[in-house]
């Protein structure tokens, strides 16, 4: 006699002890809370945040200069190019002035007018000297002893003479003013004191203008750049 069988003719699936009917099925992930979809806490306040600036101050950074090669001249050196000039003129203008003195003592006739017209002499001597070269040279021998060029900042061109004039104005000019004022007593004094911040103000904008233009230079687009080596 033959057992009885399922009607399937297979036996049934095992079930797992102690599980509840149907643990073996697929179950579908629970539905979130019911807050809904938490955002993540933010980052910390700080994160990411830059460096804080330097406390002591620093000049800004040179910009490229205009052309390969060709880099915008710093402060030291053109200040050093220009004390230079000064040096040369100042050769030039004692020889010059021991010739005329020495020729009025001879003859007795120094007095107060010979020394303002000596002063007048020496300005003179300055504007040709500075003018001259900035528009024939494209440099004073100052400059040029250091490998340095003035040229018209938007072309690279020389300066024209308007521009040779005007900057010389405003950068020497003050200085010849100050040598006439000693002849003024007390209002010389005043002078020399004017002249000195101008200048201090001419070294503050030359040294914080990512080009090196002073005022002076930005006034007439003027632009002092040095050859670099490649």
């Amino acid at each position: 006699m033959t057992g009885s069988t399922d009607p399937a003719g297979q036996a049934p699936a095992p079930q797992p002890e102690g599980g509840p009917p149907g643990a073996g099925a697929w179950q579908a992930p629970p539905p979130p809370p019911s807050g809904g979809w938490q955002q993540q806490p933010p980052a910390p306040s700080n994160w990411g945040a830059p460096g804080a600036a330097p406390s002591s101050w620093s000049p800004p950074p040179v910009e490229a200069g205009p052309a390969a090669g060709i880099a915008y001249a710093g402060f030291g050196v053109r200040l050093v190019a220009y004390i230079v000039d000064g040096i040369l003129l100042g050769i030039v203008e004692t020889i010059l002035g021991s010739l005329i003195l020495g020729a009025s003592l001879a003859t007795g006739t120094l007095n107060y007018g010979l020394l303002l017209v000596l002063a007048l002499i020496d300005l003179a001597l300055s504007a040709a000297y500075f003018i001259y070269t900035w528009t024939r040279m494209r440099a004073s021998p100052g400059d040029r002893l250091f490998g340095l060029m003035v040229l018209n900042a938007a072309d690279g061109s020389p300066l024209t003479t308007n521009q040779a004039t005007m900057r010389w104005l405003l950068l020497a000019g003050p200085g010849a003013l100050a040598t006439l004022g000693t002849f003024g007593a007390g209002i010389g004094i005043l002078i020399s004191l004017l002249v000195f911040l101008w200048y201090i103000y001419l070294a503050w904008t030359t040294a914080t203008d990512p080009k090196r233009q002073g005022f002076h230079d930005k006034y007439v687009s003027s632009v002092v750049v040095k050859a670099t080596l490649r």
